[in-house]
């Protein structure tokens, strides 16, 4: 077996990060400007209506899209027969060792639809989960086999189901 490195598409971490830091200066235009002006307004059951609007729509996205910048930033990292998933952010290595449970494949598309991509999900022991989604690595479709070369655990295809607005459920918990 030769070494491997899943390649990271770093861009898609940058403009996930801008477009996060502009969601931030949106809001706090909104709070800061937003609000009084519509307090002004001699309406104000219309402006709570458009404040719980604009604060439910902005925290959303900005929870959406901190979440994902923040947890979806790791690699796969093969080298001298030992798998670590690599964390690109903070450069720490995570050993997949006897506190690691295994692996999933899911799709975020259906069937029928016209997109499919892919999410490699990695279970720990203490409850963890890292997701490699598709469309961060150029190479995604050569981790799945490098994996099972090491005989790292895979446990299967899970579905893609959502739990609530923020989060997915994950099939082997």
């Amino acid at each position: 077996m030769t070494d491997f490195k899943s390649k990271y598409i770093y861009p898609i971490f940058v403009l996930r990060l801008i477009f996060l830091i502009a969601l931030a200066g949106a809001v706090s235009l909104f709070a800061f400007i937003g609000v009084p002006a519509l307090l002004k307004q001699h309406s104000i059951l219309k402006a709570v209506g458009l404040i719980s609007f604009g604060v439910l729509l902005f925290g959303y996205l900005v929870i959406i899209m901190g979440k994902s910048t923040l947890t979806q930033r790791y690699s796969v990292l093969i080298i001298n027969r030992q798998t670590m998933l690599h964390d690109n952010i903070f450069g720490r290595n995570i050993l997949l060792d006897e506190s690691f449970k295994g692996f999933s494949i899911s799709s975020y598309g259906d069937k029928g639809a016209v997109y499919d991509f892919k999410t490699l999900i990695f279970y720990f022991s203490n409850g963890n989960k890292i997701e490699l989604p598709q469309f961060l690595y150029t190479n995604f479709k050569d981790i799945m086999p490098s994996l099972k070369e090491q005989k790292v655990n895979f446990l299967g295809h899970e579905p893609y189901k959502w739990k609530n607005l923020i989060s997915r459920h994950y099939y082997f918990e």
